[in-house]
């Protein structure tokens, strides 16, 4: 997961709270159990208000980090390139896991498709 950093005008608003949003992973409250406390570990580092609101659905806690309603966010590969490509947000944080940070992908087409390759698939969809 990277941690994305919306790059709106309320971040640096300190006059309201600095809102934390991941991705539904599990039923909110067990998300709340987890990053309620990082939001107040956070919060008390910041000298600021942090707030977690749990993410319903992977869209919308891209649409939130594009309508700058959400600050900071935990998402996957394909949300940060979707948020990205549709608002003004940034990683900020990646995740490491078995000593690495990068992400392993598989690419499956039909046995009957032309596609031998990466190369062959430039330019598809």
């Amino acid at each position: 997961m990277a941690m994305l950093l919306s790059l709106s005008a309320a971040v640096h608003a300190a006059d309201r709270p600095l809102v934390l949003s991941t991705l539904p992973f599990d039923d909110a409250p067990q998300q709340q159990a987890i990053y309620g406390q990082l939001a107040s570990e956070l919060g008390r580092a910041l000298g600021r208000k942090v707030v977690f609101e749990p993410g319903t659905t992977y869209a919308d806690v891209v649409l939130r980090l594009n309508r700058g309603t959400t600050d900071v966010a935990f998402v996957g590969a394909l949300s940060y390139v979707e948020a990205r490509r549709n608002g003004n947000v940034r990683a900020i944080l990646r995740s490491i896991r078995h000593k690495s940070s990068t992400v392993a992908g598989v690419l499956v087409v039909p046995a009957t498709s032309s596609a031998k390759s990466l190369a062959d698939l430039r330019g598809k969809r």
